[in-house]
């Protein structure tokens, strides 16, 4: 077994700039630990794994035998006739240490050793060190610091040990031995009679740490695996002089990451390498072998890795931004993985971006890549709801807080384990405590201007605020019956009525009046009794711990909303909700964010622990009236404060040419309210992303180009396209990457230099094409691994031109290729075919169903068929392509098709007159896009809308609107209005105000209220409503029938929980007979 002896461990740095290469090209399952893996020349794997089982594997990695080995079998070595393994066993086991040969189907030859000693042809572990030539088998005699050289029939040679502590792995080729001198950290390079060469690769900027096996391949480098617990590599260094030529892997359980760990302190695994320089790594806590591209010159690279959050887990939809030498950006996908191909050397830096995260590293340089970069990976921090403070209550787990509100003074009340409920002041000082009555536990509270009311096991609890005096009670024993409860779990208040989750057997909510009545109940189903519950303006929110699920249901009568659906939460223990559309919902150690109107997850941040922002069995939240957020962390026997939800926008969009071709190299830069700058890519996209409302200006620029920049403010995501006109005469560079033989070759990296400096790709065809190129002369590049092209140099373009390239293959390439068929034979042509591995690409099926990949190296590959109403068996193919061409065939079956189900959202868009507005531009974006304009009665219509999410936006000049956009889920046909202001016109002189407010500007902290007077010229009903400036109910203050006539309303500039909005602007509206308008007024703290 390979030891890590941490006391020997040096600190290593590896740093991000390295030469060479490591492209993955495959892995296959091996079970139970693989410790080490040797190929022969025929692409025959013999593994050893932990359960001292030989295993072997044909050329397509599939199985082929297997054979008991005694002992612990770590090192293996294979030639044309022979399978080597180091073995050993302690006292209590037969106590042998031996190096045993078997033939290639596993029958045993000979043996070298048995009882271990420090004799010559003795040993004491060979820890996976064995490696052969055509005479001798070199062995690393690990206990004894020495390397044993043995002749294959038998008899010993020689043997050497200078410089050596805990030598492990060892390799050899023509003229030298290399071995991994384990406890110093170092390898060592010798003659083949045990003479020290000057080799060093100490100094070196990638360093080796604890190094447990190497190989040579055929030109001499070697490649070492640096293994320690927590970090894994595998290093290429140039074996003359010992300086890295490149680097690969990391901790992990992912494609090119590796877990070779056996305990605490100790790694297991090993290399192997075949005779097309393809590395193999046994890697051992995976249960399985990974193989790569070994170092190869004239290369195209790769960049990848992960962004994940501060949990680990991946974030999708990050904007992974590539700069430098080219620019290019792609998005995170569920997972968090992200890749960029076919760069050539240069300089690069990788950014991550994304609404509401900071990332760490801020960026990642790569000032000259010349190797495949794998495990780049990136730790998103939320910016939202950020740790504010906290305090203490109780002294331990045996009476931490269960639950805390807030009221609109920021009194702040806790529910704790022992049946007492707290009442601190702002500065978090407590001000007075009252203990619950026996067996009436509290597991909830809520709180307004006057009291605190409680949930307490089967009774309902209205507290004055200083808790001496109970002012109502609502059930007493329990039962099913109006105001009777068995065990209450959770309650909200909205400022009219008190909303009861009675959950255990009743399966309800109740909804009971302030002043002690009772107004009525709704039941759910399909629920396994939910602990929390929130209410807003018009809904209520219901968490089931036990079925990880969250629902949403009109307030009154509990009819379950469309259109929201929450993503899966692992044991919602209590839901919050504050004046902006958020709704918090609390796990043990986290704390999601929800879009109230949708369920689609905002943010997400906390963990377990007894740190800042870290929690130990959370059980309450609550939100104060500027939106702050309360979290009662009972194991930590304290309540921590976060600061408010904060929206964060972005402005995006493409820069083109006039015929909406992208331009890349535009310098895009953003001013105003925030500042930034951003270099196109192939694609023409950009991106500024954390951005806070307020007003900016976007201009781009670019040399012979001119563009018009925008201003503008904003409230939400901004996409703006830009479209450019070329100053001066431009030009298109169009041609092919082809063979010898005229087949494409796809994905080849073309570089432009000169007065234009652009990167693309060849396509699966071999085209490319760089347009918009100014008169000039040019330098012209194509790069791909494994083959080499001639630069096309000093070309001058005065014209549209055509250049192609033609390849030669560096290495042996093969091709997969098969046809599609029915079941009875018929060719089903137009099958898409996408390859993925070790080459990527797709193509598409002739008229016979005939489909050909060529060109392609040696390695891992997937195809997966796709064509609208088929199917396909297999569904997915998985091979490894080694040493000759692959046929693969797919059946297809015609699916019976199914009509698409479509819907209109439509509407009305009217003044606050109730006055049609005639040409408002509707513009739809989401699932689909579209727009659309207002006729003459103020009627919009969008049509042949499939099921998902959109955002509706209207605009026209001089106008605004109420609300500013609307966003939602279309699950069926939708009807949603808006009214607009001509902020250009006034009323005349003369006409009668039927609505007006009376003191727009107060402070409700001073008991200040708004009267809001109005005229009716019929009777009807009545409603009057208060809004934020993003469309929002605050409160409904009025809604009832009226007289016709004058009448007045007054407003305490409380929302629907009776507590102070965030300061700001607010719209008050007004519906009615003959009268629908809306006037602004501010809210002052």
């Amino acid at each position: 077994m390979k030891k890590i002896y941490l006391s020997l461990l040096l600190v290593a740095c590896f740093f991000s700039s390295v030469f060479g290469t490591g492209e993955f090209l495959g892995t296959w399952a091996v079970p139970n630990g693989p410790m080490d893996i040797a190929i022969d020349s025929s692409g025959n794997k013999y593994v050893c794994n932990n359960w001292e089982i030989m295993i072997k594997y044909n050329s397509s990695d599939v199985l082929v035998s297997s054979w008991n080995v005694v002992g612990s079998g770590n090192g293996v070595a294979v030639d044309s006739s022979y399978v080597y393994n180091g073995q050993q066993r302690g006292p209590s086991a037969g106590n042998f240490s031996q190096v045993v040969s078997y033939s290639l189907s596993g029958t045993t030859t000979t043996t070298w050793g048995t009882t271990p000693g420090s004799g010559a042809g003795q040993f004491n572990g060979p820890y996976n060190g064995l490696a052969l030539d055509s005479t001798y088998i070199y062995v690393t005699d690990t206990g004894n610091n020495r390397i044993q050289k043995l002749n294959k029939n038998g008899t010993f040679d020689t043997g050497w040990g200078t410089g050596l502590d805990i030598p492990q792995g060892i390799a050899v080729d023509s003229n030298y031995v290399y071995v991994c001198n384990t406890g110093n950290n170092a390898v060592m390079k010798y003659n083949k009679t045990g003479t020290a060469q000057t080799f060093s690769v100490a100094g070196d900027s990638i360093a080796v740490t604890n190094p447990i096996d190497v190989v040579v391949d055929s030109s001499g480098r070697i490649y070492v695996l640096s293994a320690t617990v927590t970090d894994v590599k595998v290093i290429v260094y140039d074996p003359n002089t010992g300086s890295s030529l490149g680097q690969w892997g990391s901790v992990g359980t992912a494609t090119g990451e590796f877990n070779l760990t056996d305990t605490t302190t100790t790694v297991e695994g090993g290399l192997g390498i075949d005779s097309s320089d393809r590395i193999y790594v046994a890697d051992f806590a995976n249960n399985r072998i990974q193989f790569f591209q070994g170092y190869t010159t004239g290369n195209t690279y790769s960049i990848s890795g992960y962004v994940r959050d501060v949990t680990a887990t991946g974030l999708a939809n990050v904007t992974v931004v590539l700069s430098g030498s080219a620019n290019s950006n792609t998005a995170t996908d569920n997972s968090g993985y992200y890749i960029f191909t076919s760069l050539t050397s240069g300089a690069y830096t990788i950014t991550s971006k994304k609404n509401g995260y900071s990332f760490s590293p801020p960026n990642r340089p790569f000032s000259s890549l010349a190797a495949n970069q794998t495990a780049q990976d990136f730790t998103g921090t939320s910016l939202l709801n950020q740790y504010v403070t906290q305090w203490a209550v109780g002294t331990s787990t045996d009476n931490g807080p269960i639950d805390v509100a807030v009221d609109s003074s920021e009194n702040i009340f806790v529910c704790d384990y022992w049946d007492q409920l707290l009442r601190f002041d702002s500065s978090k000082v407590i001000i007075t405590s009252w203990t619950s009555p026996a067996n009436a536990y509290p597991y909830e509270l809520q709180a307004d201007n006057s009291y605190v009311y409680v949930c307490q096991t089967d009774t309902m609890r209205k507290y004055s605020k200083d808790g001496a005096t109970v002012v109502t009670v609502w059930g007493t024993t329990r039962g099913s019956g109006n105001e009777q409860f068995d065990r209450a779990r959770d309650l909200d208040i909205d400022g009219s009525y008190i909303y009861v989750l009675d959950a255990f057997t009743n399966n309800r909510v109740q909804i009971l009046t302030p002043a002690g009545g009772f107004y009525g109940r709704w039941s759910y189903t399909g629920l396994t009794q939910p602990e929390a519950l929130a209410v807003d303006s018009d809904y209520v929110y219901i968490g089931a711990t036990w079925d990880n699920v969250v629902k949403k249901y009109a307030k009154l009568t509990g009819v379950e909303a469309a259109g929201f659906t929450a993503p899966a939460i692992i044991r919602p223990k209590d839901l919050e909700t504050d004046n902006n559309g958020h709704l918090y919902v609390l796990q043990s150690s986290h704390v999601v964010v929800l879009d109230a109107a949708t369920g689609t997850q905002l943010a997400k941040f906390g963990e377990a622990g007894t740190g800042n922002s870290q929690f130990n069995n959370a059980s309450g939240i609550g939100v104060d009236s500027n939106g702050n957020l309360y979290v009662s962390d009972y194991g930590n026997a304290r309540v921590q404060v976060f600061t408010a939800y904060s929206d964060y926008y972005s402005i995006s969009g493409y820069v083109k040419n006039a015929s909406s071709a992208a331009l890349s190299g535009v310098t895009v830069t953003l001013s105003g309210a925030g500042s930034g700058s951003y270099t196109t890519g192939s694609d023409g996209y950009y991106i500024f992303v954390n951005l806070s409302t307020g007003t900016y200006t976007v201009a781009p620029t670019k040399t012979n180009w001119s563009f018009s920049s925008w201003t503008g403010s904003f409230s939400g995501n901004v996409t703006q396209n830009f479209f450019g006109t070329s100053t001066v005469q431009l030009y298109t560079l169009t041609g092919y990457t082809r063979d010898g033989t005229g087949a494409a070759i796809g994905s080849v990296a073309i570089a432009l230099t000169g007065p234009e400096n652009i990167n693309t790709v060849s396509g699966a065809d071999g085209s490319y094409s760089i347009p918009d190129l100014p008169s000039g002369t040019y330098n012209v590049t194509a790069t791909k691994t494994n083959w080499s092209f001639s630069a096309w140099s000093a070309a001058s373009i005065t014209s549209n031109a055509t250049h192609d390239f033609t390849g030669t293959a560096l290495v042996t390439f093969y091709s997969i290729s098969g046809y599609i068929r029915t079941a009875s034979s018929v060719a089903i042509n137009a099958v898409t075919l996408t390859l993925a591995g070790a080459e990527a690409s797709s193509t598409t099926t002739n008229s016979n169903g005939l489909y050909t990949f060529s060109n392609l190296p040696a390695g891992g590959y997937t195809i997966t068929p796709a064509k609208t109403s088929y199917s396909f068996s297999p569904a997915i193919w998985t091979g490894t392509v080694s040493n000759a061409d692959l046929t693969q065939n797919f059946t297809g079956t015609a699916q019976a098709s199914t009509a698409t189900v479509t819907y209109t959202l439509s509407g009305y868009v009217k003044d606050g007159s109730n006055v049609a507005a005639v040409g408002v531009t509707l513009t739809l974006t989401g699932r689909a896009s579209g727009t659309t304009t207002t006729d003459s009665n103020g009627y919009y219509e969008l049509t042949s809308l499939s099921t998902g999410t959109y955002t509706l936006v209207p605009t026209k000049t001089s106008w605004t609107f109420i609300p500013e956009n609307w966003t939602g889920t279309l699950t069926g046909n939708l009807s949603t209005d808006f009214i607009g202001t001509n902020n250009t016109t006034t009323a005349p002189a003369t006409a009668e105000v039927p609505f007006k407010l009376v003191n727009n500007m107060i402070d409700p902290n001073n008991n200040e209220k708004i009267t809001i007077q109005y005229m009716v010229n019929q009777g009807g009903r009545l409603k009057i409503e208060i809004y934020d400036l993003k469309g929002r109910l605050v409160k409904r203050v009025f809604n009832d029938n009226v007289s016709a006539g004058a009448g007045s309303v007054d407003w305490d500039g409380k929302d629907k929980k009776d507590l102070v909005p965030s300061s700001g602007i607010y719209l008050v509206y007004i519906e009615g007979p003959g009268i629908k308008q809306y006037k602004k007024m501010c809210i002052l703290k």
